[in-house]
């Protein structure tokens, strides 16, 4: 970044999936013991019969590939493969690889900005594996705690190092508490300030 879009970025509590990514846009991010960054693997939302589910878009590609896989090996029956692949659309399969592909693709982009901006993107890549391969992580909500992210290249500063740190967490716990409505938003800056709550 240059010295005039610059920023950091703190995480009191957690900032997950897409607030990871705009952690790796900033210059700096100021983390506490509890503060938790995590994958940024793409969830695919369906839903089917009135009922809502969530799956990462790896495990809808990693599945259909297996079954594919399969059904080419079969040497028998391919019918139970067919009727499993049947429920698969082949098309969102691959936009699914698209998403998956560009949430790599954005985070490299911001960390080449700031953070790793001596890497190439494959070395972006390779160093920020804990949040982009399903692998290390296994689920889309588990945390991963400042050490994790030193580990992977990003520039982290504790909260020991931090004078304002205690200001900072508490302020943090009370807008919590005044936003504690998931519909609720606050959204704060230097010069404006506003909140939007769910109508009652």
């Amino acid at each position: 970044n240059s010295k005039t879009n610059a920023f950091t970025s703190i995480v009191p509590g957690k900032a997950k999936s897409a607030a990871t990514i705009i952690c790796m846009g900033s210059s700096e991010i100021w983390m506490g013991v509890g503060s938790e960054l995590g994958p940024i693997d793409p969830q695919i939302i369906t839903r089917e019969d009135g009922k809502t589910a969530i799956f990462s878009a790896n495990t809808i590609i990693r599945s259909y590939n297996a079954l594919f896989e399969k059904a080419t090996k079969e040497q028998g029956h391919i019918e139970p493969y067919l009727q499993q692949l049947s429920h698969y659309d082949e098309r969102a399969v691959y936009d699914y690889k698209v998403a998956v592909d560009l949430s790599s693709s954005i985070a490299a982009k911001y960390l080449k900005s700031g953070m790793m901006n001596s890497l190439s993107d494959e070395e972006i890549n390779k160093k920020i594996a804990i949040f982009i391969d399903p692998d290390y992580t296994k689920n889309h909500g588990r945390p991963i705690y400042r050490d994790g992210a030193k580990e992977a290249g990003l520039s982290i500063k504790h909260n020991n190092d931090i004078l304002c740190w205690d200001a900072i967490y508490e302020l943090y716990v009370r807008l919590n508490m005044f936003v504690s409505d998931v519909s609720s938003k606050c959204v704060e800056s230097r010069d404006v300030s506003f909140c939007v709550r769910a109508p009652t």
